[in-house]
């Protein structure tokens, strides 16, 4: 089952309420202090004009690898493993262990 609805399933009658009033006083709360004067009418929106000093970066670089292969297998140039492709793994590199990671034709 879904986490959230799993928590949904067990959440109780007293968290249902203790988290509705909390957000029910939080509007109060922001109303009252509005009309006291305490609290800024107006939404923050973007910027008025444009930036007041230019911008200074030529290039940007965005890298975002989740769940992808670490650094050192996606930038690490290894030479010998154009000379090693197809091959078997070694026996000295498994030491007689099974990885579920090597398919295909890599026996070990």
């Amino acid at each position: 089952m879904h986490p959230v609805l799993e928590h949904q399933r067990h959440l109780t009658r007293r968290e249902l309420l203790q988290g509705a009033g909390l957000s029910v006083g939080s509007i109060a709360l922001a109303g009252l202090l509005q009309q006291d004067g305490l609290a800024d009418s107006s939404s923050v929106g973007g910027l008025p004009e444009l930036p007041h000093f230019a911008p200074k970066a030529k290039h940007v670089i965005y890298l975002f690898q989740n769940g992808a292969p670490t650094h050192v297998d996606l930038f690490d140039w290894k030479p010998k493993l154009v000379e090693m492709h197809g091959e078997p793994v070694p026996e000295e590199a498994v030491k007689g262990q099974r990885f579920s990671t090597m398919t295909g034709n890599a026996t070990g």
